[in-house]
């Protein structure tokens, strides 16, 4: 009998160490929108200083939020950044070289924070101007006419800082965006990227879809990105836009766009040399008979 009780007795002793599991809270809510910001990514920070982000959605109400958090004290951080049109000005006269602390209220000054930390301010810039003409064009050598009374200025090459991952290892979440390009969410919202984007990209917008975790909304706005590195030359942040965008169309491309199979029939024939016939016809057209098959051509729906 003496032994069976203190069998019971180690049991519950046992049992008092075992911890127990903390029920996780589903937490969700809506933010409202703000004229002039557009929702970066939610935050939740816990009582012993660790966050992590939620999931976000936009909705007709604002931006709906959502995630599991253990039960405990928790405090709920949304943040934005401003969609404020910035018109061309770069405006360095808050700076002074003998202070340290600056105040930068504008989208004029933060282009000119760009211009600073770039070291161009005085037009070093991968951008041209006609005389008479006082606006700055940026450009492309490769796709872009030579005018009369053109002036030119280049940018020095640079490079782009990109990481290494294995796409077939690597998954569409928040994290790996946040554990591979981290500086992305130091963008300050200047605008600076999508004024300088050669191709016309709201460079700063899919950035955004890029902090939340939305890759394809990122791979449709970056689609006709070149890679050019203009946007990130004017960066303040230090973002290297264009491989964050390469990284997303990838991550959309393997996991989340639909599964094309006739894509793999059409590559499989191409290794077959199915095609290489028809190439060598073309190659033997005059150029005006192969713009005609161009224009002319059956267009899949």
């Amino acid at each position: 009998m003496k032994r069976f009780l203190c069998w019971i007795l180690s049991l519950c002793l046992l049992l008092c160490l075992v911890p127990c599991a903390v029920a996780a809270e589903r937490v969700t809510g809506t933010l409202e929108r703000r004229a002039g910001y557009d929702l970066a990514s939610v935050r939740c920070e816990l009582a012993d200083g660790s966050y992590f982000f939620a999931s976000v959605e936009e909705t007709a109400a604002g931006y709906a939020y959502a995630f599991d958090c253990p039960a405990g004290t928790y405090t709920v951080k949304p943040e934005y950044f401003s969609t404020t049109v910035w018109d061309g000005a770069v405006d360095i006269s808050w700076y002074d070289a003998s202070q340290t602390v600056f105040s930068i209220d504008t989208p004029a000054k933060l282009a000119g924070l760009a211009a600073l930390v770039n070291g161009q301010v005085d037009a070093g810039t991968p951008d041209y101007r006609i005389k008479g003409d006082r606006e700055l064009h940026a450009c492309l050598a490769c796709s872009t006419k030579v005018e009369d009374d053109m002036y030119v200025a280049t940018l020095p090459f640079f490079p782009l800082v990109k990481q290494v991952y294995d796409i077939e290892q690597v998954k569409p979440t928040q994290q790996i965006m946040m554990q591979l390009y981290p500086e992305i969410y130091s963008c300050v919202g200047c605008n600076a990227c999508t004024k300088a984007c050669t191709q016309g990209l709201n460079v700063m917008q899919y950035i955004a879809y890029a902090q939340r975790g939305e890759y394809e909304k990122c791979a449709e706005e970056s689609f006709d990105c070149v890679m050019c590195g203009v946007c990130s030359s004017r960066c303040p942040a230090g973002i290297s836009h264009p491989q964050v965008a390469m990284l997303a169309r990838r991550l959309n491309g393997k996991y989340l766009a639909p599964h094309c199979d006739h894509l793999d029939k059409r590559v499989e024939e191409i290794h077959e040399g199915v095609f290489e016939k028809l190439i060598e016809d073309l190659m033997g057209k005059p150029l005006s008979e192969i713009q005609e098959l161009y224009n002319n051509r059956d267009i899949e729906a």
